[in-house]
């Protein structure tokens, strides 16, 4: 990977976990809806496809690590990998099944299936996390926001563990999902117009 590709996947970043955080307060909407309305609406198609998106986001700020921590930069983007595979196999499933084209036997995701993938995500912001704390990333509250989608996630599945899993909490976790990769977005892009700033001044001088 050439300087110049590196900085144009980095750059997609910002707008990834923008569009991932959009997509989970859509997620968050439909629970509310839920617990507002008798409505069913569609809202596990959003969560599968804002943590898909999450997590090509997290793939890329391998550019940003790679330079300063090579080594947990390489397995902090494989870790993401993973759970991108698996929530597109999961979104997959979802949009063909709301659409009606295949019919729902049971759960559309296996159990075991679905815990795998959301432990995955969990391991590859907690790596993301350790890798952006040592290549100094960016500030410290920037690199806190890398965590809290992993804490959030544990926060679900430990919910669903001692059965207290409920639309209250599916809305209050999706909407805190949804709301810190939206922060994450926005800070990224931040950090990013604030580098750029002075290499402009460079160029220009």
């Amino acid at each position: 990977m050439t300087p110049s590709t590196g900085r144009s996947i980095e750059r997609w970043s910002p707008t990834l976990f923008l569009l991932a955080g959009a997509l989970l307060v859509a997620h968050a909407a439909a629970w509310w809806l839920r617990l507002v309305t008798d409505a069913s609406a569609p809202s596990g198609v959003f969560a599968a496809a804002g943590h898909l998106v999450g997590t090509v986001a997290l793939a890329a700020l391998y550019p940003a690590l790679a330079d300063r921590t090579p080594r947990l930069a390489r397995a902090a983007v494989v870790s993401a990998a993973v759970p991108a595979a698996g929530w597109f196999a999961i979104t997959t499933e979802l949009i063909a099944e709301t659409v009606g084209m295949s019919s729902p036997r049971g759960p559309p995701v296996p159990p075991a299936f679905y815990v795998a993938v959301l432990a995955s995500t969990v391991a590859a912001y907690v790596l993301f996390t350790v890798a952006g704390r040592r290549a100094r990333l960016g500030p410290r509250t920037l690199v806190l926001l890398l965590l809290a989608p992993a804490a959030l996630l544990v926060a679900r599945v430990g919910a669903a563990a001692v059965d207290a899993a409920s639309d209250a909490a599916g809305f209050a976790i999706g909407a805190g999902l949804g709301l810190s990769l939206l922060a994450l977005g926005f800070a990224l892009r931040r950090v990013a117009s604030t580098d750029r700033g002075p290499a402009a001044r460079g160029t220009a001088g």
